[in-house]
């Protein structure tokens, strides 16, 4: 089945903040079950964990009939983060001439 645009929009609501949950988690899903391309059920399950507790009164756009979403543990310890190095602080090597001159 394909994935339509649609169903993102009504995921989401326009929020790119969950339209990068749910592709950020649904891939992490995906590798970890050695599929090549995210599908419905996966989407439908990165739904459930990410969206569905902020917006309760959304129908999970994702899910259909012919399969039964096993829903991933809500206290899983799992957190897919950013792809990029902006938000990590970065520890300053010491140099030499430092601790020599605050010691």
């Amino acid at each position: 089945m394909n994935i339509q645009l649609e169903e993102f929009q009504g995921a989401s609501d326009g929020t790119v903040a969950y339209v990068m949950k749910l592709i950020r988690y649904g891939t992490y899903l995906a590798l970890q079950n050695h599929k090549e391309k995210l599908d419905l059920k996966l989407l439908s399950i990165a739904f459930e964990k990410y969206v569905h507790d902020d917006k309760t009164d959304k129908v999970n756009p994702f899910s259909i009939d012919d399969f039964d979403v096993e829903l991933v543990n809500k206290s899983s310890s799992v957190e897919v983060g950013a792809t990029n190095n902006r938000l990590k602080s970065k520890s300053k090597k010491m140099s030499v001439n430092y601790v020599l001159r605050n010691n």
